[in-house]
């Protein structure tokens, strides 16, 4: 017997952008980290890059017709996208499909990209709005394309508020007016009314200081997805602004020459594979460690010893995001042995040494901390370790004085010493502290390999 999964599917009436940040491409990637599938009417190619529009050339609306009827014939839409459209053709068709499906439509009214150029004709987002008004579940204009649709002017978000119910007399039953061109100091404001159930809400995010390409089309998808799976209005737009917030939080600029960066719409997919990824490498480590544990005993300090791995760049932001072992790993019987298995946030001041390095450089994601003497220090350069230090006693007051400051201020102060990330960073230690021997490597692997070669060298001296 074959079983067979019925995934929602979104059908997308939108553009193509090259730069694959926004448009159609943007629109599924979207759709199928949410778990649903998308099928694509192109309106239009648009020939561009993530700063500015060269050219504009639309899809003939016969063959917007053929596709509708070959994607129809075999997919049940759940949910229908729109983007930029270019046409009253355009408009009528996905009137006739929405008639016809009896589905959610979100609409992202987007009328210019960022450089001026028009995307979708003011008189086509009218007949839009008057043709499809009624049949519109939630309509996702920035600051801009509501003062346009609506005619009147936002200053603050109380404006937003009696704008979006404006909107809703023209037929969308909720309206969501993105505030990021809304000046509102250090948070971005959206501001969902839902005429069908009354609720007007609120959805704060941190302004990031980053400008974004293509963040309007993700959001619109998100939403869209959550309706084509069954959740209600208000249900749909917090749990894409929620998911949105993720991908934000992990996207980084990918071209050259541009001060714009595309949203990681990947990011909730490749975190979650990414941490099983790195338990699994500091797992395999740690077996590899005991199984030298009578070569490597010799390097556990008095305070014990902890093992680490950071999740890859741009997912390291902090000690929870850094693998380590609870209870730290103990010298036992001439062996050592890990008190737990791994865990996430289970080291802290190693952690903050491994994610203090990678701000010099991302590919060194792990480090252990060892004993320290001047022997050590011998075997360390004989191997031909590269090795750097910094010393508490130069510890700036109001370092001493934060909690959890003074292994980054060290950490940092002895790669700027070299001007690079260097293989082992001696701790001098102070009143109270031991000195410790940080080993870097590129994963935890790595750093075992390295501590099984120190060790078998310095006892082999001895």
């Amino acid at each position: 017997m074959v079983i067979t999964l019925n995934v929602p599917t979104v059908l997308v009436v939108a553009g193509f952008d090259p730069s694959c940040g926004a448009g159609y491409v943007a629109d599924v990637l979207t759709c199928r980290i949410v778990g649903v599938y998308a099928v694509v009417v192109p309106t239009c190619i648009v020939v561009q890059d993530l700063d500015r529009v060269y050219a504009v050339y639309d899809v003939d609306h016969k063959v917007q017709r053929e596709i509708v009827n070959s994607v129809t014939k075999c997919l049940e839409i759940k949910c229908i996208k729109v983007g930029v459209i270019r046409s009253r053709h355009c408009v009528d068709l996905v009137r006739d499909l929405v008639t016809e499906l009896k589905c959610p439509l979100v609409v992202d009214p987007i009328h210019r990209a960022r450089d001026g150029t028009t995307l979708t004709p003011l008189e086509v987002l009218q007949y839009l709005l008057r043709e499809l008004g009624s049949y519109i579940t939630v309509l996702t204009p920035n600051i801009e394309e509501a003062e346009l649709l609506s005619g009147r002017s936002i200053e603050g978000i109380d404006d937003v508020v009696e704008v979006a119910k404006y909107l809703t007399e023209l037929g969308p039953r909720a309206v969501l007016i993105k505030g990021g061109h809304l000046p509102t100091s250090s948070k971005v404001i959206d501001v969902l009314y839902d005429r069908g159930s009354g609720v007007v809400k609120f959805f704060e995010h941190t302004r990031v200081g980053v400008k974004f390409h293509g963040i309007g089309c993700v959001l619109s998808s998100l939403v869209a997805s959550h309706l084509a799976k069954g959740m209600g209005v208000v249900d749909a737009v917090e749990a894409s602004t929620s998911l949105l917030d993720t991908m934000i939080q992990y996207s980084y600029p990918i071209a050259l020459g541009t001060e714009y960066s595309v949203v990681n719409v990947l990011a909730p997919l490749e975190r979650d594979a990414l941490r099983y990824r790195v338990l699994c490498s500091v797992k395999c480590a740690v077996e590899l460690l005991e199984r030298y544990g009578d070569v490597v005993s010799c390097l556990v300090p008095e305070v014990q010893m902890n093992l680490v791995e950071a999740l890859p760049h741009p997912y390291a932001k902090s000690i929870q995001d850094v693998v380590g072992i609870p209870g730290r790993i103990v010298r036992v019987g001439g062996r050592v042995k890990a008190v737990s298995a791994p865990d996430f946030g289970a080291s802290r001041h190693v952690a903050r040494a491994v994610l203090t390095a990678m701000k010099f450089n991302p590919e060194v994601r792990s480090c252990a901390n060892i004993v320290y003497c001047e022997e050590l220090v011998r075997v360390l350069k004989e191997l031909g370790y590269r090795i750097s230090s910094f010393n508490r006693a130069e510890e700036p007051e109001h370092v001493k004085a934060t909690e959890g400051a003074s292994i980054p201020w060290g950490i940092e102060t002895a790669i700027k010493k070299v001007g690079y990330v260097p293989d082992a960073v001696i701790d001098y230690g102070d009143w109270g502290k031991e000195p410790h021997i940080y080993i870097f490597g590129k994963d935890a692997g790595d750093v075992v390999r390295k501590l099984i070669e120190v060790a078998r060298k310095w006892k082999g001296d001895q």
